[in-house]
């Protein structure tokens, strides 16, 4: 396979930012059409270095435009190695990051949308120039153990999403409060403090203990008797301190600013989390930061979810029938409440199961993530070579050992979860998290209060042990909309991102995994009801499968936190699952009529 490592750092980050923005363009705009390396050579005087070439079709007639692929993939995200650009008779090696611009303008060509095209572009540039700051912070900082392996892996994501165009965009964020907020950064800080007037104060807990009690314990304070504390995240609070009405809040005595102050804390890899290794919880608040799709600021009903589903959790205990499998609850929050629907100072607290060094725990974004430096492995294949040591395995059988582990933690628990209750997890790469012990997947952690999909059928007995979930709006949804979200998140998402760095490094070859799904999900069902047989036949016979469309939100600007149920443009993406598993059915057919011949 070619080499696709470039040597400097601002090579390396437009290699990212390039393979970022068409691994989107690839799935949901166009898929090119695919010559192999014989076929093209066969017509064209251009040498690939991969074994495939995508030929792009283009608004401009004058153009044409190729993409040399060093390694192709069956779940989706291809490594384009080159990009060679055609105008008269011969064919010239383009640089990716003016390929990448020329096919922002080729989007927009018949729009009149030149607005939405200079945020775009902004944006792309800002991600590019991000990931290459990043890189040049973890040159030498990616094995410091001054950190457990929890904070370590949320802080150590240059990349960041593996299908956004513009996964490290940081826009409303300057570079010095990156330096200080960010957790690429690995940011510390304290938080910014202020009493409020308890007649203005909204809170709610699922817990014995209110909100203001867990935070004046945080904070080493004690509860007053008219005022409450709320801690604000520090760019938040530059933002608040802006408002007119914040500066008549203050001025009338009904907010006092308390400044910076109490410990330290991290940002985690969502930036807006923040966490202390020593601390029982961790605190998510809002930052006035657009990251990937939205600006980062609590809306009402995330708090209100938090605590009803925590509510929720406490009566099914989900924990104890499914060990491998265990969440990390929003279940309390405190707010000021305003006129308007969000105030700012929306503060939701977080259970910290991590304090101290709980072991090698590692966000799975982590573990799929690409290489940060030349002539390294991946977190994944790291932990892989390292089972190989302790094992009899070569690295192919410990690869199929340590997929068959995690499996069992994670997409098989999230799977039952939604069979036995109808809950479904949006259980994407940056929810969930491993515990390794031994170099393999020991359980799986869920974290995020947006992150749950209730079925509409069992809304009755929800709301019957959860009498808060009569009150939260869009958390309950049609089994069929709960399918493809749930599917997205956990498979597309999250599986095919395993797969994908199993073949990129490789470990197990991607057809070789989606043969090993294909059969455990056969498997699961015939052992489960008619809601987990429903799953299991969309993921096993569906062509299509729904698929956050994020170059397009991007396309159009929209931000799905705003959206009508907070949606994005989703869109019909080819289903490798339900390919490898006809090509299973084919050759059995074709078996058994050889037998018959014989």
């Amino acid at each position: 396979m070619p080499s696709d490592k470039p040597v400097s750092l601002r090579a390396q980050a437009e290699f990212a930012s390039f393979q970022a923005f068409i691994a989107c363009y690839l799935r949901e705009v166009q898929a090119g059409q695919w010559w192999t390396k014989s076929e093209w050579l066969a017509q064209h005087d251009m040498v690939p270095e991969g074994d495939h070439i995508i030929l792009l079709s283009v608004a401009n007639p004058h153009t044409e435009l190729a993409l040399d692929v060093g390694y192709r993939s069956v779940c989706g995200r291809h490594s384009i190695v080159r990009a060679f650009r055609k105008q008269g008779k011969h064919w010239q090696i383009e640089s990716l990051w003016s390929v990448l611009l020329f096919l922002v303008r080729d989007l927009y060509k018949h729009q009149s949308h030149k607005r939405k095209q200079l945020e775009l572009t902004w944006r792309l540039s800002d991600s590019f120039q991000n990931i290459e700051r990043y890189l040049s912070y973890w040159q030498t900082r990616e094995h410091d153990k001054t950190v457990n392996d929890f904070l370590l892996s949320e802080q150590a994501l240059p990349f960041g999403h593996w299908m956004h165009p513009t996964p490290k965009s940081r826009q409303g964020c300057t570079d010095w409060q990156q330096a200080q907020y960010s957790p690429e950064f690995q940011g510390c800080f304290q938080l910014h403090l202020f009493l409020i007037e308890r007649s203005l104060i909204s809170q709610d807990s699922a817990l014995e203990k209110n909100c203001e009690h867990i935070l004046a314990e945080l904070f080493s304070r004690p509860v007053g008797k008219s005022f409450c504390l709320i801690p604000v995240h520090p760019l938040q609070a530059q933002w608040l301190l802006a408002q007119n009405t914040m500066q008549h809040l203050i001025a009338t005595g009904k907010i006092k600013n308390l400044g910076l102050d109490g410990p330290h804390f991290f940002a985690t890899s969502s930036m807006r989390t923040v966490y202390h290794p020593a601390l029982p919880w961790m605190l998510k608040l809002s930052i006035p930061v657009k990251l990937t799709n939205s600006l980062r600021q609590n809306k009402l009903h995330e708090l209100e979810a938090g605590v009803a589903v925590s509510q929720l959790f406490s009566h099914l205990n989900p924990e104890k029938a499914f060990p491998r499998l265990r969440f990390i609850h929003d279940p309390a929050y405190i707010n000021l409440t305003t006129d308007s629907e969000e105030s700012g100072f929306e503060c939701i607290v977080r259970k910290n199961p991590f304090v101290g060094d709980d072991g090698k725990v590692y966000a799975i974004a982590k573990l799929t993530q690409a290489p940060m430096h030349a002539n390294h492995n991946s977190t994944l294949r790291v932990l892989i070579e390292a089972f190989v040591q302790d094992s009899k395995f070569n690295l192919r059988e410990a690869g199929l050992y340590w997929f068959n582990q995690y499996w069992d933690c994670c997409i098989e628990t999230c799977i039952n979860l939604f069979d036995r209750y109808g809950i479904a997890l949006e259980a994407h790469q940056q929810n969930i998290l491993l515990k390794i012990e031994h170099a393999l997947p020991a359980l799986a952690w869920f974290r995020d209060n947006q992150g749950y999909y209730l079925c509409e059928e069992n809304k009755k007995s929800f709301c019957h042990w959860a009498p808060k979930l009569t009150h939260v709006r869009e958390v309950f949804f049609p089994s069929e909309h709960v399918i493809e979200r749930f599917c997205y998140y956990l498979i597309i998402n999250q599986l095919f991102a395993v797969i994908n760095r199993m073949g990129a490094d490789d470990i197990v070859d991607e057809a070789t995994l989606l043969r090993f799904a294909v059969n455990r999900l056969r498997d699961h069902q015939g052992r489960c009801s008619e809601r987990g047989r429903a799953l299991c036949d969309y993921l096993l016979h569906s062509p299509t499968l729904a698929s956050k469309a994020n170059l397009l939100t991007r396309v159009n600007d929209i931000d799905e936190l705003e959206a009508e149920h907070e949606l994005a443009i989703y869109a019909k993406i080819a289903n490798p699952i339900a390919a490898v598993c006809n090509q299973i059915d084919n050759s059995l057919t074709q078996s058994v009529e050889r037998e018959y011949a014989c």
